[in-house]
């Protein structure tokens, strides 16, 4: 590996080396105070960058947005893009992928942890990062992964999640539900725990009113002021079907008085009643 010198008494290094597809490529840097440094510089280069890939992370993420769009449902590949929009292609978007290392990702995220994003967000964004590399590993010849390296935000700072309990749920009942359809809707949320995508996809094809149970196939989502219904997100088997049971058992009524009472305009029999206002 030799180095040069230039008319003005800088050194400089000039060497060839394959690139990722193995086409052979011509390297020069100048303006270097000593033969050493020049060749330090020559080192570090074929030690890091000969043999990766040259393509931008925006050139990267397109091409990994482009192909996710086939395969995902447009809800997750909305998610994706936003992500990688928001905080992905403001750091990375023009850096050759080659070279991001440890340490820029470090540095990534940093300003994502100032942000005070909630570390269950940070870790969907790390995860975001990571899918885009492995795509690369795969159709771009990357030889490794470096999100991988530096690992996910940590799982200990995770915040609980905060459930209401009975007596909150039945004070929220006293203080705001009156309407039938909304006292069954909250009462179905509250007492079996599912999401509200997947109440707002039941149709009556989902309740069995023998068992007193309510089958979860799918789910109602909003996209771009559209609404769209589609399987749940795990559809696996005999796992297709999720039952929840309609009310706790404590509610003698179940299920048919609960869904009754929006037919009927009816009161829920566990339902509390506001007090009667006085008469002057």
């Amino acid at each position: 590996m030799p180095a040069y010198k230039n008319n003005t008494g800088r050194w400089y290094c000039a060497f060839y080396y394959k690139d990722w597809t193995g086409k052979r490529r011509k390297k020069k840097k100048e303006s270097f105070a000593t033969k050493r440094e020049a060749l330090e510089w020559e080192r570090e280069f074929l030690d890091k960058y000969a043999g990766t890939p040259e393509i931008t992370f925006t050139a990267l993420a397109k091409a990994y947005l482009e192909s996710a769009k086939l395969r995902l449902k447009p809800q997750t590949y909305y998610t994706k893009r936003n992500i990688t929009r928001n905080h992905l292609l403001p750091f990375f978007g023009e850096m050759v992928i080659g070279t991001i290392d440890r340490r820029a990702i470090n540095r990534w995220r940093e300003e994502l942890l100032r942000a005070g994003y909630k570390t269950t967000y940070l870790r969907t964004i790390h995860a975001q990062l990571s899918s885009i590399l492995n795509y690369a590993m795969e159709y771009y010849g990357l030889p490794s992964n470096p999100s991988e390296a530096v690992g996910g935000f940590s799982k200990h700072t995770v915040e609980k999640m905060d459930f209401w309990t009975l007596e909150e749920f039945q004070r929220f009942a006293m203080a705001a539900l009156q309407l039938p359809h909304h006292i069954m809707a909250f009462y179905l949320l509250f007492w079996t725990g599912m999401r509200v995508g997947e109440m707002l996809a039941l149709t009556w094809d989902d309740v069995d009113f023998e068992t007193n149970s309510i089958s979860i196939t799918k789910t109602l989502y909003r996209l771009q002021k559209t609404s769209y219904v589609s399987t749940t997100k795990t559809i696996s088997g005999d796992e297709a079907h999720h039952h929840y049971a309609a009310l706790h058992r404590r509610d003698a009524a179940g299920l048919p008085a609960l869904i009754g009472l929006h037919k009927r305009g009816a009161h829920h029999p566990h339902h509390p009643r506001r007090p009667a206002e006085e008469t002057p």
